[in-house]
């Protein structure tokens, strides 16, 4: 399960937001974080990296919440609008498709996905500039010179990034 929070201001940058199933056998389903540490704050965003369950699966229960747009590559808004269209609330998300080394402007943070490779196809890491300095997230990653989505990890981006300094 893998879920972040970056807070600045009074308000959070949700990244990635997923589940883990339960094997117990104890008749759960799937376990989320618990989302009631964020109600002192607004929820200007969510940005998921790539499109696995671990990632993506809990924004239904995020959204049932908070009302806040989804950013992420076109492959897991695509896995997002499923997951939303099950738990009925389709209607009311918002989903925003972003490209590697594109910025946009969620609340205070400034977020640029950066191609990596992954199992999955369309996966990213993000850089997020923040009033304490650049934050680079990998998600996850594998270096793969010959991904089956033919996208290739820009490692020259990260060298940028490096040369730019980051603080987290």
């Amino acid at each position: 399960m893998n879920c972040l929070a970056l807070e600045q201001g009074g308000e959070v940058l949700i990244i990635d937001c997923g589940v883990t199933f339960d094997d117990r056998g104890l008749g759960v389903d799937v376990i989320h974080a618990d989302f009631s540490a964020l109600e002192p704050y607004r929820v200007a965003g969510v940005f998921v990296t790539h499109g696995h369950e671990d990632h993506i699966g809990a924004i239904p229960y995020l959204l049932k919440r908070f009302d806040a747009p989804v950013f992420g590559p076109r492959y897991a808004l695509g896995l997002v609008r499923e997951r939303a269209a099950e738990h009925e609330i389709l209607g009311h998300v918002v989903l925003h498709e972003v490209t590697p080394r594109s910025r946009v402007r969620v609340g205070p943070f400034d977020v640029e996905p950066i191609r990596v490779t992954h199992s999955i196809a369309d996966s990213t890491a993000l850089a997020i500039r923040t009033e304490s300095g650049l934050v680079v997230h990998t998600g996850d990653f594998k270096f793969d010179e010959t991904p089956p989505d033919g996208e290739t990890f820009d490692v020259e981006r990260f060298e940028e990034l490096s040369r730019e300094g980051v603080r987290l």
